[in-house]
């Protein structure tokens, strides 16, 4: 055995392994000999790291490259207060279960295996968190009862790294699984930092190279996961027949956005030819959507945004990236699509109601005009309806001031008369019935005073009969 635990903790130390004594006084400890090597002294690369965690317990699966043992180190914290047993078995595909877990809690991990020539190799920290409902105290809080919802898995290839980002719906944990195949073999570190909104940096990519990809984010009952993603590697540098690659990102400038309610027109220059593409979201550096990648490479980009809600304020950064895989990002941008008006537009005005509205104001002041009359003849011994001398007999056939005019229904209407018999008393009936009684002045006019107007809009015709005989009609609309 290549490998010695004591009280769970494992030691190796300078290529020899060390294991406890129990004989010995103080708990001395002696080196144990390593076996002579006659293997590779590399030791095993661990990845595809994965854990299936149930209410109690645990199952943790990784690959190495060469066979190896199998022992897993682990605990609510780290350090890792708790190992599993040793599997000596020398294997390239490791399962170890680790019981007696508490439901609904956090833990972190680390692999470990060590190969036939005594090289140790371990992995990152890792987590996972049990299944259930955990442990009530009176501080805890209520775990949820669905895994999280992931969602705005988004890949942003820069030279050889990627940036893949994206969402739950609660907050969880964060990894990414990676490779060339859809079986992936290679993973990020895990954070444990419980966030809705995740970031990832994938590294030490090829060029111009496709990648399938997986994120996975865990909180209480389990761990979530996307399904398989791709992207492609930005490209690298040219061969020396080329013409040599860039070394500076493109410089963004000119940013001009144009929204309509439900888009945006979003262009912007760049001093060398690059690709196009727009991130955006509602809030500054959030972004949950981007635009598919416009591959072509120019120097003036214009980009659609599509699916937008009127009246709302946005925010988005363009990229771009050249040739050689140099990527920029403008700052922050923002802007507020525009508003569909809900009501009627204004209309132009109506001007046969504002004629009316003239007419009724015009009436109102011939009424008005009467009334003074009226009040300096001194019933019948002054002027008539204009202000100046009445004559004393009629000037011409009797008339009605307001025949032929327009007036607003259910509003008033002051008639003024004109060349009846001075002195006279005249009816104003309509349709037979009597609606007002006037007197002539001695200049043969009159004015009926403030009438009620009918409610309905129509045609209505007045009928003014003098005591004397003299008799008018006159017809007004009402609208």
């Amino acid at each position: 055995m290549k490998r010695k635990i004591i009280n769970g903790i494992v030691l190796s130390i300078g290529g020899l392994l060390v294991s406890a004594v129990a004989a010995l006084a103080g708990g001395i400890v002696l080196p144990l000999a390593a076996q002579a090597d006659t293997e590779t002294s590399t030791a095993p690369a661990i990845s595809a790291i994965a854990a299936s965690p149930s209410d109690t317990g645990a199952v943790v699966t990784w690959t190495t490259d060469q066979p190896s043992n199998s022992q897993v180190a682990y605990g609510t914290t780290t350090p890792y207060n708790t190992f599993s047993s040793l599997d000596t078995s020398e294997v390239t595909s490791h399962s170890l279960s680790l019981a007696a877990l508490l439901p609904g809690t956090l833990y972190h991990f680390q692999v470990m295996s060590e190969n036939a020539s005594s090289s140790l190799a371990t992995s990152s920290d890792q987590t996972f968190l049990t299944t259930g409902a955990a442990a009530s105290t009176a501080t805890t809080t209520t775990a949820t009862s669905s895994m999280p919802v992931i969602s705005n898995i988004l890949a942003n290839p820069s030279g050889t790294n990627v940036l893949i980002t994206w969402m739950t719906d609660q907050p969880a944990t964060s990894q990414v699984l990676w490779g060339t195949t859809p079986s992936y073999g290679a993973a990020t570190v895990v954070d444990s930092n419980l966030v809705t909104n995740h970031s990832m940096t994938v590294t030490d990519l090829s060029p111009n190279t496709d990648y399938h990809f997986q994120v996975l984010s865990g909180t209480n009952p389990g761990i979530a996961s996307s399904s398989d993603q791709t992207f492609l590697s930005a490209m690298g540098t040219t061969t020396a027949t080329s013409t040599p690659a860039s070394s500076t990102e493109p410089v963004i400038s000119g940013i001009v956005i144009t929204p309509t309610d439900t888009g945006a027109t979003v262009m912007w220059t760049t001093d060398e030819n690059a690709d196009s593409q727009v991130a955006w979201g509602i809030s500054a550096n959030n972004y949950t959507a981007s635009t598919t990648k416009d591959t072509n490479q120019v120097m003036s980009h214009s980009v659609g945004l599509t699916g937008l809600t009127p009246n709302t304020t946005y925010h988005l950064q363009v990229w771009s990236m050249d040739g050689s895989g140099n990527t920029m990002h403008s700052t922050d941008q923002m802007f507020m699509t525009t508003q569909t008006s809900t009501t009627t537009p204004p209309t132009t005005p109506d001007l046969t109601t504002l004629q009316n509205e003239i007419t009724d104001l015009q009436n109102r002041v011939t009424t008005l005009e009467h009334e003074i009359q009226a009040l300096l003849g001194g019933g019948g011994t002054g002027g008539g309806g204009t202000g100046t001398t009445t004559p004393p007999q009629n000037q011409g056939p009797a008339s009605i001031d307001q025949n032929g005019q327009t007036f607003s229904a259910g509003g008033s209407i002051d008639f003024g008369g004109r060349n009846f018999k001075h002195e006279e008393n005249v009816t104003v009936t309509m349709n037979g019935t009597t609606v007002a009684m006037a007197h002539a002045d001695n200049g043969g006019n009159f004015s009926t005073g403030s009438l009620s107007l009918p409610t309905a809009p129509g045609t209505y015709t007045y009928h003014f009969a003098g005591q004397n005989g003299d008799s008018v009609d006159a017809t007004i609309t009402l609208h």
